[in-house]
């Protein structure tokens, strides 16, 4: 299980807009499958995977519009938003609306087979590497002690 707690989530806001976002992140990195970098996205999320409509959805897609993006996730709620927008944004943007999260995890997680090669695995091989590779001789001072030669001496 995962739980997620945003401690602000009380405070009275257009909406928590990121929810369908921390999902896919989430859902990603158990997936093992990337996400789409070309697509901006807004929404809640319910409990039961419903997508529910936010706030500021001019502000937001017109942001996102400036900085390049024309691919936008959207609740299906707000489809009745982008009367509000400029006719240009709406010609030059896909728009997806969203009812349930499984249409966001089929829209933005890529089909990605994960390698082999595991962050442990990787970082198992570097350290075998590393036990195989000679020392190079500390710029430390040596301190004096006893030869591993010498046996020690038991006291009578």
């Amino acid at each position: 299980d995962v739980h997620i707690h945003f401690p602000s989530g009380a405070i009275p806001k257009d909406g928590p807009s990121a929810g369908i976002t921390v999902c896919l992140v989430i859902a990603s990195v158990m997936a093992e499958r990337p996400i789409r970098n070309d697509i901006a996205m807004t929404g809640e999320l319910t409990l039961r995977g419903r997508v529910l409509g936010v706030g500021g959805i001019k502000e937001k897609i017109s942001a996102a519009y400036r900085v390049g993006i024309t691919n936008i996730a959207l609740p299906k709620e707000n489809e009745k938003d982008l009367k509000e927008l400029p006719k240009e944004i709406i010609r030059k943007t896909k728009f997806y609306f969203l009812e349930r999260v499984d249409d966001l995890f089929e829209l933005c997680l890529m089909d990605f087979k994960p390698s082999i090669y595991t962050l442990e695995k990787i970082f198992a091989e570097e350290m075998e590497k590393a036990k195989k590779r000679p020392r190079k001789k500390s710029a430390t001072r040596k301190t004096r002690s006893k030869s591993k030669s010498q046996p020690h001496k038991k006291k009578k």
